[in-house]
């Protein structure tokens, strides 16, 4: 399975509703991949909201190609 993490960037007191905003876009349908979790951060660096993502094959994640709010997502690794 292939995981991708996206990594929101937010003002430090706006991150509770962009997390919240982020899980909803995930649970939308499965054209955005598994949706496995979304988290926030609490400790080091503050103001980052984390959405968590899985695809079967490849060509699931390259039909996505279109990270949360339009962003495009770079990073993914590959977990047997």
């Amino acid at each position: 399975m292939l995981y991708e993490i996206i990594t929101l960037y937010c003002p430090l007191l706006s991150v509770g509703e962009v997390g919240q905003r982020a899980a909803a876009w995930g649970l939308e349908g499965a054209r955005h991949g598994e949706f496995l979790g979304c988290w926030r951060t609490e400790f080091g660096a503050l103001g980052r909201a984390l959405l968590l993502r899985g695809f079967e094959t490849a060509e699931g994640l390259a039909k996505s190609g279109i990270g949360c709010c339009g962003a495009r997502v770079r990073s993914t690794a590959e977990h047997p």
